[in-house]
């Protein structure tokens, strides 16, 4: 699992989204992929400024539509995604222990 979705990389990582899931789907194991949130404020200047927010949606979109059986998404992508708080951010990427704990409850109850 991991957040991949660097707004420079995305066909590569379009490339290893497909290579992973064909891999693993015909071993029988399941795929997570888990979308790091940040803060709204922060989506908003990436928006913005590079394709990222819009490269995101695409893969939340294709992973949704894909109807994967074996790939669980958690689209986590600002804190209200996962009960959590815009206030509780160090800065635009790091979440508090607030936000930290939210997101682990929602992790672990799906």
């Amino acid at each position: 699992t991991g957040s991949l979705l660097w707004h420079d990389k995305a066909p590569f990582q379009a490339s290893f989204y497909q290579i992973a899931w064909y891999k693993k789907s015909r071993s029988g194991h399941q795929v997570t992929i888990y979308i790091n949130p940040l803060h709204p404020e922060m989506v908003a200047q990436l928006g913005e400024r590079t394709p990222y927010v819009a490269t995101q949606q695409l893969l939340i979109e294709h992973i949704g539509t894909a109807g994967r059986k074996n790939v669980r998404l958690f689209p986590f992508t600002v804190p209200a995604d996962f009960g959590g708080e815009d206030g509780d951010y160090f800065d635009g990427v790091h979440m508090g222990r607030v936000n930290g704990d939210h997101l682990l409850d929602a992790l672990l109850k799906s």
